[in-house]
């Protein structure tokens, strides 16, 4: 090899070297791109939710990463919305809106006695239903059954004369339906002169342990004073409206009180309006919304509720007898 193309490859060597250098330079060093996430889990924002209908349930949300910017808000039940502790509570806004709306609700019920000119024949025919000599008819099912063999107050008919009788305008058609009730045992009866006959009014005849009536169409559900509902009924049992709050109690200092709008036969979807949506939390196995305040606002809309509940209590004994009394049966 002569010295001469020994000084050609030498030269060509510093060329590659520097030209390497320099695409160094330019490029800079090489970085692997970043791996695709494919696991990141998804979440709910907040207009997504309240643009969505209540008809159509999102898929289960993930609890934001950052809670500063969004949080959680779709629960799959009540259950499990009660037990977040970290539920922020609406603004002072917000809880106007919601008061005013209970406010428009007139918890308080009438006691009317109804028409004076079919009182004495109704009762006559509910006393004929009580001593099982006319029998009262199943709507679901169109049996007719006597009280002696009635299996839907459980004990009833053998503590007719342990219960207690409401007869007045209970569901507001201007004539008079019996109530009975025995602590957790309770039935309301009304009569259909058209048919001629008897039938259960409201829910299909199904009061539960914790249903109170309260006045014409209107009922109170309270359970365990931790659960507190309203049904407002037509003159046939159809709901006209209800409400709903609630508390969770955890140790003296945590609480979660929920409140819900009132919701409206057919507008259900209307109940909630939208600026109210982007404060609440949605239950997704009822469909509703639920929003967290504060125990004094919920003491102020408990008012509401207890205060017409004590009123029909002391209006209720005006129509309320006892089962001699009822049946016209002389005292002793």
């Amino acid at each position: 090899m002569t010295g001469k193309t020994i000084k050609t490859m030498m030269i060509t060597v510093i060329i590659l070297l520097l030209a390497s250098g320099l695409a160094c330079k330019l490029c800079g060093p090489y970085t692997a791109p970043a791996r695709e996430n494919k696991t990141a889990a998804k979440t709910w924002s907040r207009t997504q939710i309240c643009e969505s209908t209540e008809n159509t349930a999102p898929e289960e949300p993930v609890p934001p990463a950052e809670p500063e910017s969004s949080r959680r808000v779709v629960y799959d039940s009540l259950g499990e919305l009660e037990e977040d502790l970290s539920l922020p509570y609406i603004d002072e806004a917000a809880y106007e809106i919601i008061k005013a709306a209970y406010t428009q609700i007139d918890f308080c019920g009438e006691f009317e006695k109804g028409n004076p000119e079919t009182y004495e024949e109704y009762q006559e025919i509910f006393r004929k239903l009580l001593r099982s000599e006319i029998p009262y008819t199943d709507m679901e099912t169109g049996e007719k059954i006597y009280i002696k063999n009635s299996t839907l107050f459980d004990d009833l008919p053998s503590e007719l004369e342990r219960c207690e009788y409401s007869f007045f305008d209970i569901d507001g058609d201007g004539s008079q339906e019996l109530y009975i009730s025995n602590l957790g045992c309770k039935g309301c009866f009304k009569y259909k002169p058209e048919e001629q006959e008897i039938i259960l009014w409201y829910l299909r005849g199904f009061w539960c342990t914790w249903d109170v009536l309260t006045g014409t169409g209107k009922v109170q559900y309270q359970r365990n004073g931790q659960y507190f509902l309203f049904y407002q009924y037509d003159e046939n049992g159809n709901e006209i409206c209800n409400t709903y709050f609630s508390f969770r109690k955890y140790n003296d200092e945590n609480f979660v009180y929920l409140v819900r709008m009132p919701e409206y036969a057919g507008k259900e979807k209307e109940s909630v309006p939208e600026e109210l949506k982007t404060q609440g939390s949605f239950e997704l196995y009822r469909g509703k919304w639920y929003f967290r305040i504060n125990k004094e606002q919920y003491e102020e809309l408990l008012d509401l509720y207890f205060g017409a509940y004590e009123t029909a209590l002391e209006k209720m004994k005006e129509v309320t007898y006892t089962y001699d009394e009822f049946m016209g049966y002389p005292a002793l």
